[in-house]
């Protein structure tokens, strides 16, 4: 019998029979590739084949599958692949590889967790990590929190409250240990102390010196302010910016200076006074102040003087007891009621010191002045010989110089400018440093590379192509990005930030650092159906949605004041919303930009509630964020079914699938088909009644090839467009994903017209710009004359901003900018009172109920009631009757600023008798007349005001009546050429006495030099003097008349008297000077022998009147107003005269033993004396004995020459008075 073997079966193949191989060679990267190969190869065939071309690192670890369907390493030699079969082979890690992958989690782990704020600044060193309050986030934010392009991180609310540096009107601190301020963008930031602030003085003002530290440079840097107001409207002020502070260092803060506020009262029963500095410093300086000035007032007159107050400074290290040494003292010898300061230093070795004060001289205990010496230590400082900031990356700092006013109280605390770093940035070609940029994509880059990074990463790890796409992407929509980072982040969450500005997501696909963002209609990446997904399962949001969102950000359009804009949800108007989230959008500063924003995150709110999740082996591998997938899935209805194509035929096309779907008549059905490359193929179905595994497709088009992914369903239907949210990696290469619907209306959602936004933050006001208007100043009025003072009122209109608090007021005299504080008030006027005579300058600002200050209302004024020279007097007259002369004028007009009247007296009865060769008959005269003595000569007056002005002219009466009582002049003293007595200041020239020259020919270096031979360099001495070569002695003390006559005029040297026209229509000869020069007489008595050692009187003026002396001695004073101007004087005359005197005594008793009769007072000279005895008998005689200037004695005899008594009457007379 014959056997018959058994023939096995199996498959023809033809040269086009081929199998999809999809390669993944590196375990550490997601790219994939695909060949295509013959069919009825074996794995490892297909292996080697695969490895010839894209190289496995190790071709035993490999994980290999088909169609889904893992195969061992031991079957791959034995397995071969049909045609139209899926291979699938992806390197894996071995141990080795473990290690690295392990390296490269810690390291991104790193680049996660990073700060991106690293370092410190200013006072001392290292960063500071600020902790975070989390804020309560309703379900509804946290939907948009975690959506699939997600808000950026939320701002803290807590901090929200405190000093932002991003707030306009935000105040500058010490951060000390805290992290460096790291700018995105174009940005108003109120940045913090670099190092601590100081001040020092120049004269007597102070200026504040500080350092800023604005933030990682370099920066471009503008619109620096003090609050609101621009920096140059402030008074002397230097500022300097610093964009790198690694390649320049600031000049207006070299060294860090530590200085103590001490505000130590110093007077002399204090004693010394103990401070430490801060340590390590080589140069200490103190700082005292006097803050009502330093000067002495007469209580009787009010007049001011010097007054001196020393204070003296030791040192000696701390701690040391070792002698003191000498740090400085310093002297003020000053009459000023301005406050003064006063500043003493000294460099020392590097060290901690002790410094001690004391005020030296004693303090005023007297009862005839006012004093004000009050003294306090106010600062001390220590400068230590060290850079300011120590820090090795750039950073840009503000170094200002400014003088402290009132409107400083303190240090600058609000400090501002606009600041915009200077980066690489995308410009559409190339990447450019040092570039201006918005634009997300350049910032995202900066934070990976920039001197922020604590670990920059090199360009290899960042996906620069997609940062470059997404750059466009940004730059297409308006999508910036304008942020202050003040607090230590990481890098994954300031990147997080940057990436949601631009609706973006960060990515770090193959290792390298990128963006995905919302990309409409991008290509479908993956297919998911039940054949090559498990675990699905849906998550939906039953969240009470909100109408709108509060969306709170920085108003760049509003001076970066912190703002909110409401966005809302369609459906919604003001008019109906009534629930609303808060949200923010870091970075986003501009109020359209908001509004997109809000309309985008509300559309994904509301069309992304539902979450779907799904597991798949390796096929997850070509997903990332955002990627766009379609899935069918029998559980939510996606679809009628899902398998693979088990065969494929044309004409007509029909394919078999693996599983059987059903159809209903009248409908049309589709097939979407995953091929080998990933695209998609749709092929239309007419529909029939039942189930089915083979179906022929409508017209014509691509086929299928065996083993692909088959969706069906109902036409358009058989499934749905999902977008991948996230990537959970797990076992065995496997991966969990989150996935959430396409729904493109969100995409649409902020299309259309903008509404337009009011904000309701006001703007911030530039205060300094508005300043009080409409300044009235009154009438100048009297108000003190000891010493002469005037007060004006003063009112004005306030501004038209703000509510005003008060008005600070400031005077200065006029062009000096010297400003003294008045005092505040609170109504708009004010009373000046106390003005010297000058023209002042008025400035008035006013302080509103915020702190901030007006700009300033400034205005002028004279004090001129005690500047003008008084009118002359009118209606002078004289009226004699007997030895008394009445003098009598008209009230002045200016009766307010005239202090009193002066008379003076000449001999000479001449209309052409000068004022100032009249000698004073009365100093000071007031109301409408006097009496004075009756002489022949010549009476002047002036009007004198309290500033010691007098007329221009005098008013003259002459009179020529002699009065009863006649007077002889006893003595004369006469000076003339050649002036024998002695000078001082002045020097006779051969002619007359004149005033000498203020230069000293001798020190000049050449005689030659001056312009003037008389004048020199300085023109004449102001003030001089000559003695009368002799002594008037009387030889007893007498009652006498004293008067003097001058002979004297003005000369103007500098004049040219070939200029003048008319020599009879000048004043003066030489010149219009009459009140330019003066001269006097003054007199010195005594009532000893001027022979002997006498005792003189100081020098007064000579007043015409009666003198009780001894001695005279007489001096001519000699004043020039004018370096140009002399007196020139021809001669002197002083006459002392006494008066004719007649004493008489009637029926005087003389008894028998005589009697003396005294004058009294005594004659000077005794002329004679008449007797008229009376009573006589015949034969009775007198006798006169002892008769002298001092009286007389008489007795009575009768004929027998017996003495008796009788009575007689007398007359004595002659002139003089013996005191």
């Amino acid at each position: 019998m014959m056997l018959i073997e058994r023939i096995q079966h199996g498959d023809i193949l033809s040269p086009a029979d081929s199998v999809d191989v999809f390669v993944r060679p590196s375990p550490l990267r997601q790219e994939r590739h695909q060949l295509r190969l013959p069919a009825g190869l074996s794995l490892a065939e297909i292996i080697e084949a695969s490895h010839a071309v894209f190289p496995f690192s190790n071709r035993r670890r490999l994980y290999v599958s088909i169609g889904g369907h893992a195969v061992p390493a031991d079957l791959w030699a034995r397995v071969r692949v049909k045609p139209g079969a899926t291979v699938n082979i992806v390197a894996v890690p071995g141990k080795d590889a473990f290690r690295a992958i392990l390296g490269l989690v810690v390291a991104i782990g790193a680049l996660f967790f990073a700060p991106l704020i690293a370092g410190a600044i200013g006072l001392a060193g290292s960063s500071l990590a600020v902790s975070l309050i989390g804020a309560g986030i309703s379900l509804a934010g946290s939907m948009v929190i975690n959506a699939l392009f997600p808000v950026g991180p939320q701002e803290n609310k807590v901090e929200k409250t405190k000093t932002l540096y991003s707030i306009g009107g935000g105040q500058n601190s010490a951060a000390q240990y805290g992290a460096i301020p790291v700018v995105f963008a174009r940005h108003r930031i109120s940045p913090p102390y670099a190092s601590g602030a100081y001040t020092e003085l120049r004269g007597n003002n102070q200026y504040l010196r500080q350092l800023f530290c604005l933030g990682y440079g370099p920066m471009d840097v503008s619109d620096i302010r003090i609050g609101e107001t621009p920096i140059s409207r402030f008074d002397d002020v230097d500022i300097e910016v610093i964009e790198n502070h690694l390649t320049e260092s600031p000049t207006l803060y070299t060294k860090p200076v530590f200085e103590e506020a001490v505000q130590i009262l110093l007077d002399k029963k204090s004693g010394w006074v103990t401070r430490t500095t801060a340590a390590d410093v080589s140069y200490i300086s103190v700082d005292v102040s006097y803050p009502s000035g330093v000067i002495k007032t007469k209580k009787k007159d009010g007049k001011d003087e010097k007054y001196e107050v020393v204070i003296e400074a030791e040192y000696r290290l701390k701690g040391s007891s070792g002698a003191w040494s000498p740090l400085g003292t310093d002297r003020v010898f000053a009459k000023t009621r301005q406050a003064m300061r006063r500043t003493i230093g000294k460099d020392v070795p590097s060290g901690q010191y002790d410094i001690r004060l004391r005020k030296a001289t004693s303090d005023y205990t007297g009862s005839s002045h006012y004093v004000t010496e009050t003294c306090y230590w106010t600062a001390l400082r220590g400068r230590r010989n060290a850079a300011v900031v120590k820090f090795d990356q750039p950073l840009t700092l503000i170094a200002l110089r400014i003088r402290a006013t009132g409107e400083l109280s303190g240090t600058v605390d609000r400090l501002n400018c606009i600041v915009e770093p200077l980066i690489r940035a995308w410009d559409g070609s190339n990447w450019v440093d040092g570039q201006k940029s918005r634009n997300p994509a350049d910032h995202f880059r900066h934070v990976l590379q920039g001197s922020a990074n604590a670990r920059p990463v090199s360009d290899s790890l960042i996906d620069l192509q997609s940062l470059q796409d997404w750059h466009a992407y940004c730059a297409a929509n308006g999508f910036t990005f304008e942020y202050v980072a003040t607090e230590q982040r990481s890098v994954y969450e300031m990147l997080t930030t940057i990436a949601a500005a631009g609706r973006g997501a960060v990515s770090l696909r193959d290792g390298r650092w990128g963006v995905v963002w919302d990309v409409e209609d991008s290509p479908i990446v993956q297919h998911f159906t039940p054949r090559n997904s498990w675990g699905f399962k849906s998550d939906r949001s039953y969240a009470d949605l909100p109408h709108g969102f509060r969306v709170a950000f920085v108003n760049r359009d509003n001076g970066y004041l912190n703002d909110e804009r409401v966005v809302y949800d369609d459906g919604f108007t003001a008019a109906n919303a009534t629930k609303f989230e808060g949200i923010d959008f870091p970075g986003i500063t501009d109020k359209d930009l908001v509004w997109k924003h809000g309309r985008y995150h509300i559309a994904q709110l509301r069309l992304q509630r539902e979450t779907y999740t799904l597991s798949t082996d390796f096929e997850h591998l070509v997903c990332t964020r955002g990627d766009r997938v379609r899935v069918n899935h029998d559980v939510v209805l996606w679809g009628a079914g899902a398998g693979r194509v088990k065969a494929v035929s044309s004409a007509p096309d029909t394919v078999t699938i693996d599983d059987t779907f059903a159809m209903e008549a009248g409908k049309t059905y589709s097939m979407r088909f995953r091929l080998a490359d990933g695209s998609t193929l749709v092929r239309k179905i007419t529909g029939a009644d039942g189930e089915f595994d083979t179906f022929t497709w409508e017209g014509s088009g691509g086929l299928p090839a065996i083993g692909d992914l088959v969706m069906f369903g109902e036409d358009g239907l058989e499934s749905v467009v999902l977008r991948v949210k996230s990537i959970m990696p797990q076992a065995d290469l496997t991966a969990q994903l989150e996935l959430v619907d396409d729904a493109p209306a969100i995409m649409a959602a902020d299309k259309g017209a903008i509404p337009p936004f009011q904000t309701g933050i006001p703007a911030p006001i530039d205060y300094r710009a508005h300043a009080p208007t409409s300044l009235s100043i009154g009438d100048e009025r009297v108000w003190t004359t000891t010493p002469p003072t005037s007060a004006f009122t003063l009112s004005w209109l306030p501004p038209d901003v703000g509510r005003v608090a008060s008005y600070l007021v400031e005077t200065a005299e006029k062009g000096s900018e010297d400003w003294l504080p008045v005092q505040a008030v609170t109504q708009s006027r004010i009373d000046l009172t106390g003005l010297e005579v000058g023209s002042y300058d008025v400035r008035i600002r006013a302080v509103f109920d915020n702190g901030e200050m007006s700009g300033w209302l400034r205005g002028t004024f004279k004090a001129a009631i005690f500047a003008a020279v008084p009118s002359d007097v009118s209606g002078f007259a004289i009226a004699v009757a007997g030895d008394l002369a009445t003098l009598q004028w008209d009230a002045p007009d200016d009766a307010e600023a005239i202090s009193h009247l002066q008379l003076r007296y000449s001999p000479v009865p001449s209309a052409f008798v000068t004022w100032q060769t009249a000698s004073i008959l009365r100093p000071a005269v007031t109301g409408t007349q006097v009496q004075v003595p009756a002489m022949q000569g010549t009476y002047l007056i002036k009007a004198v005001t309290w500033a010691g002005l007098q007329s221009e002219n005098a008013a003259i009466v002459i009179s020529t009546i002699d009065p009863l009582t006649s007077f002889n002049a006893v003595e004369l003293a006469e000076q003339a050429a050649p002036f024998h007595g002695l000078k001082d200041g002045t020097y006779f020239d051969g002619t007359a006495l004149r005033l000498d020259g203020a230069t000293d020919v001798f020190s000049l270096s050449d005689f030659f030099v001056p312009g003037d031979f008389f004048l020199s360099t300085d023109g004449y001495r102001p003030l001089g003097y000559y003695d009368f070569s002799e002594v008037i002695d009387l030889e007893a003390i007498y009652t006498s008349r004293v008067s003097a006559q001058i002979s004297a005029h003005g000369e103007w040297s500098s004049g040219d008297v070939f200029d003048v026209s008319d020599f009879f229509e000048r004043e003066d000869f030489f010149g219009a000077i009459g009140g330019l020069w003066d001269v006097a007489v003054e007199v010195s008595t005594s009532d000893d022998d001027p022979g002997g050692a006498p005792h003189w009187s100081d020098w007064v003026p000579l007043v015409t009147g009666d003198v009780a002396a001894r001695a005279y001695r007489f001096r001519a004073r000699l004043e020039s107003s004018q370096s140009d101007v002399t007196p020139v004087v021809a001669g002197l005359t002083v006459t002392v005269d006494m008066p004719d005197r007649v004493i008489a005594g009637d029926d005087i008793v003389v008894p028998s033993e005589g009697l003396s009769i005294p004058f009294s007072p005594a004659f000077k000279r005794l002329q004679g004396v008449s007797f008229a005895a009376q009573g006589l008998a015949t034969g009775d005689t007198y006798e006169i004995t002892g008769k002298t200037e001092a009286g007389f004695t008489i007795a009575f005899k009768n004929a027998a020459g017996t003495p008796v008594s009788r009575s007689l009457d007398y007359v004595a007379k002659g002139y003089g008075v013996l005191q």
